[in-house]
């Protein structure tokens, strides 16, 4: 019998990236990467690597007598000394592993948000907004309390509504005063008020968000928001509105904030935006999923 080590070391990173995965699930930190859409096909990949494993397991131990020439000639090739380019490779494919099991887990902030342009993706979607269509609001069955009839507290990691608990859920934003952005709700109502911010100007609104200072902005005005995964962690787009009080700069960047305030409609750079007058807030903690994750409408 005999050893080889390459197909040794390439089980090993087969069973690192198992390992990997499955502490992220576990752990919850899986779903601050991926949509948890994706968790059944996660799964998938995750089977899949253990197969492979398996197979790879297998090729460690080789009897050469059995294998004969061709085998032997097989086998050498595999053992051959590593050069630079194989390095490489195997770098490139330890490296996550590396950084999954060694480096702290740190969620998006303000930083990212700079480096993703946050003013820029707050007037671009005013602008969209200016060139919409109408936004019309569906009739919809409510009751004594103004709250549609959907489960009160859909599950957050599985955001699939049917068409109706949709419309349903755009009608009660038409009710609700305040406004109250839940993390289910929060893409929908945000995109709804850029479309039709005249309609929804000196209502209140309640939500919470990180804070993100920009120097083109005045000392008294800082932007709200949240990052909204649609696939992975890699196309997290930041949503928020600005925000205007007097107590601002005694913010912190990247300190989280609940606050309920009065929809105004305000100009930066020439582009219509909805802002909140804050009149109340508090500090508090970021929340366990600080993530947001578009709603999805079922087909049936």
């Amino acid at each position: 019998m005999r050893f080889s080590f390459i197909h040794a070391f390439r089980a090993m990173i087969l069973l690192l990236f198992v390992l990997l995965v499955g502490d992220l699930y576990y752990s919850g930190e899986l779903f601050m990467l991926i949509n948890p859409d994706y968790q059944n096909l996660n799964g998938l990949a995750v089977f899949i690597l253990i197969i492979l494993f398996l197979v790879q397991l297998q090729r460690v131990w080789f009897q050469s007598e059995v294998c004969g020439h061709a085998c032997e000639h097989d086998h050498a090739h595999d053992q051959g000394t590593f050069n630079i380019k194989t390095c490489l490779a195997y770098l490139i494919i330890v490296f996550p592993i590396f950084t999954g099991f060694i480096l702290p887990f740190t969620t998006l902030d303000a930083s990212t948000a700079a480096n993703r342009g946050v003013m820029l993706s707050l007037t671009s979607h005013a602008l969209s907004a200016q060139n919409a269509e109408p936004f019309y609001y569906p009739n919809a069955t409510m009751d004594d309390n103004h709250q549609y009839d959907t489960p009160e507290d859909i599950n957050l990691y599985s955001n699939m509504v049917t068409k109706d608990e949709y419309e349903n859920a755009l009608a009660q934003l038409v009710e609700q005063d305040p406004i109250i952005m839940t993390d289910q709700d929060y893409s929908i109502y945000y995109e709804a008020i850029n479309k039709d911010m005249e309609n929804f100007s000196g209502k209140k609104i309640t939500l919470n968000g990180f804070v993100y200072k920009n120097p083109s902005l005045d000392y008294n005005q800082v932007v709200i928001g949240r990052f909204l995964i649609t696939h992975c962690i890699a196309d997290a787009s930041y949503i928020g509105f600005l925000a205007e009080l007097n107590q601002a700069p005694q913010w912190s960047e990247d300190a989280w904030v609940a606050v309920t305030g009065v929809i105004k409609i305000t100009e930066y750079e020439g582009v219509k935006l909805p802002m909140i007058q804050v009149e109340e807030w508090e500090v508090i903690n970021e929340p366990d999923q600080p993530y947001l994750y578009p709603m999805h409408i079922t087909i049936r």
